[in-house]
């Protein structure tokens, strides 16, 4: 059985009390909906963006530690 899902909500401009009242998901801080999905996107993005950011910079740091590490030993043996 293949069940679709429908989207049911306020149109924009219209009153709301949390973002699922509205269409695009969207109440704003005056309580009223807003068309512009764009928000969304643009906080998802950003979170994305510092998360990798983030693990971008740890790799690169553990890889400057080993490095230091190896050149150490390298210079006792000497």
């Amino acid at each position: 059985m293949n069940k679709e899902k429908i989207s049911c909500g306020k149109a924009a401009f219209e009153k709301c009390e949390k973002n699922e009242d509205c269409y695009y998901e969207t109440c704003n801080e005056d309580k009223t909906c807003n068309d512009y999905k764009k928000h969304n996107f643009d906080k998802a993005f950003s979170n994305f963006l510092i998360k990798y950011i983030i693990i971008f910079a740890i790799i690169i740091l553990i890889i400057i530690i080993l490095v230091i590490i190896i050149i150490k030993r390298c210079n006792k043996k000497i």
